[in-house]
């Protein structure tokens, strides 16, 4: 599902027609981040020839454009080298998709990275990297010359509220009960501050 990954993209379902070759053409989908817009088509299961064509029409599609190609009929000789194209078996891979749409980003030069304005007990840093485009590790090494902030695995916690959070007794907690209670960072606090967590099953423990 597109939506639970491509979060931070403006996701539009058969968006305008576009005319190529004086023939209707509709995408399958538009994504669109700020000024960036790249239309994306689906192509599943259908003959040799009927995808031939259909490449051959996208090379003069006027816009950047996305091919989802199904790895069975995807033959290397009628794949045009100028279109952007993921293949998949049997499920479409969302994070390939994801990769290539922050290509097309600007890239964020680090010094123009400003966390000054930063209060919040928690940050994410996935959503810091997500926010300017840039690896993780960008955003955790910036985080870093922030001495209110403790920097963990996902998460950067002030230190103030994670003292405040080190006076609760984890122990004999369930993970599910403590995630429902805090969020998502509480994995990386309690693992901190030296509790092991050990999985009753799969989902939970």
């Amino acid at each position: 599902d597109f939506r639970k990954v491509i979060k931070d993209w403006l996701i539009i379902r058969e968006p305008e027609p576009f005319v190529i070759d004086n023939r209707l053409y509709f995408p399958d989908f538009l994504l669109q981040k700020n000024n960036v817009k790249v239309y994306v088509e689906i192509m599943g299961f259908w003959t040799k020839e009927y995808i031939n064509n259909k490449l051959e029409k996208l090379k003069h599609f006027p816009n950047p454009i996305l091919i989802i190609l199904n790895e069975e009929l995807s033959y290397e000789n009628y794949i045009p080298s100028s279109l952007n194209i993921i293949k998949f078996k049997r499920k479409i891979d969302i994070g390939k998709i994801y990769n290539y749409l922050r290509t097309l980003l600007p890239a964020v030069e680090v010094k123009e990275i400003n966390l000054g304005d930063i209060n919040d007990h928690v940050i994410s840093i996935k959503e810091l990297a997500n926010k300017y485009n840039v690896d993780e590790k960008v955003i955790r090494e910036k985080l870093t010359s922030y001495k209110d902030y403790i920097v963990l695995k996902n998460y950067a916690i002030k230190r103030t509220y994670l003292e405040e959070i080190s006076k609760n007794n984890f122990t004999d907690k369930s993970l599910s009960e403590l995630i429902n209670a805090y969020g998502n960072y509480i994995v990386d606090v309690i693992e901190y501050l030296g509790y092991i967590i050990l999985w009753k099953n799969i989902s939970d423990a």
